[in-house]
């Protein structure tokens, strides 16, 4: 697996989305649509230009993960769902701001859409035990009927955002993924600003093949045309 894939141009990303991101607000898309749910696989979340994902294998480690990077964990565990929503680990006493995300610290955090990102909202930050040194990165779970989410109230082709932020709300993201079945959904990718400014939680759309056709269509009519 290559660790860092390249996201599409930024100005094709910008005309998909209709015209609704500011000069700051980035959308990075995953052009691979890969299952992001099998607790094998990281992404950063506050890479402007570029998709990084990379390899993660239980049970990782201490100063082992990437920073402001997050893992998904979905699966079934004797006939009941089983899910993790978490940031990375840190190294043992790191400095502040801690280089792991919050979390949007609402009732559901799947069900978020149509809402603001900003600093007024409750968030789940992640936690600093002193006499270790280890920070408890921010996460959400699921064990059975459970937990911050249910897994179960979702159908083939549901897509959920997952509202996030620097541990210090310097700044303010969210992941599109979309359900394929219960426990595999696939990552579209991320969205945040880095100015700071509040983000509004909507969905961006993901370029299919008849978005790719066009886009082929028009770059052979453009070559035609400086031909003549």
């Amino acid at each position: 697996m290559q660790p860092v894939l390249r996201s599409t141009v930024m100005s094709v990303v910008l005309t998909l989305i209709g015209g609704t991101a500011m000069s700051d607000v980035h959308t990075v898309l995953d052009p691979e649509q890969r299952i992001i749910t099998n607790n094998d696989l990281v992404f950063d979340l506050f890479n402007p230009t570029e998709l990084v994902v990379t390899a993660f294998t239980p049970p990782g480690g201490i100063g082992q993960e990437r920073e402001n990077t997050m893992r998904l964990s979905f699966s079934e565990l004797s006939g009941a769902p089983r899910g993790l929503i978490t940031g990375n680990l840190l190294p043992f006493f790191p400095p502040t701001p801690f280089a792991t995300p919050s979390l949007l610290g609402v009732g559901n955090p799947l069900l978020q859409e149509g809402t603001w990102l900003d600093e007024s909202r409750p968030w789940l930050d992640p936690v600093y035990e002193i006499d270790s040194g280890i920070v408890e990165p921010a996460s959400y779970v699921q064990a059975g009927s459970q937990g911050d989410f249910d897994l179960l109230t979702f159908e083939d082709g549901d897509v959920v955002l997952i509202g996030y932020a620097k541990s210090d709300k310097s700044m303010f993201g969210y992941v599109q993924i979309e359900r394929v079945s219960t426990y595999d959904w696939k990552l579209n990718g991320y969205r945040f600003d880095d100015s700071g400014a509040p983000v509004f939680m909507e969905r961006f759309a993901v370029p299919g093949s008849a978005s790719l056709l066009s886009l082929g269509a028009v770059g052979i009519l453009m070559g035609r045309q400086r031909r003549h």
